[in-house]
């Protein structure tokens, strides 16, 4: 019987000190920091192949101007963004006033060749 109370005084005081504001506060904070470890660490591919997309273009790249560069870097900041502007500008053959002509050939063909990294 003893036994048993002392287990039941253990499993009390261990549900009131996690349930304490602090404990709580700390959990959050352990829980945020792992979602975002989690999160980046997940992104690394995509980084990679956007980096990589980046660097085949740099040729096609230094010839723009200031604001197709802008949009250029707008496009491959994100897989999302650049998955778009593939399915809308490469697939659909929509025009595009920043990018065209050889320099949109090409960055399709780039997206293509990665496209499984996004």
């Amino acid at each position: 019987m003893k036994k048993f109370f002392i287990i039941a005084m253990e499993v009390a005081i261990l549900y009131l000190v996690l349930r304490s504001t602090f404990v709580q506060y700390l959990f959050k904070d352990i829980h945020d920091d792992l979602s975002d470890w989690m999160t980046d660490i997940a992104q690394i591919p995509h980084r990679e192949a956007l980096d990589t997309l980046r660097e085949r273009m740099v040729l096609e790249t230094n010839q723009f101007t200031d604001q197709q560069r802008d949009y250029f870097n707008k496009i491959t900041y994100s897989t999302d963004q650049v998955e778009r502007f593939y399915k809308l500008y490469c697939v659909q053959k929509d025009k595009n006033p920043f990018i065209y002509g050889a320099t949109l050939n090409k960055f399709c063909k780039e997206i293509s060749l990665l496209e499984s990294k996004f």
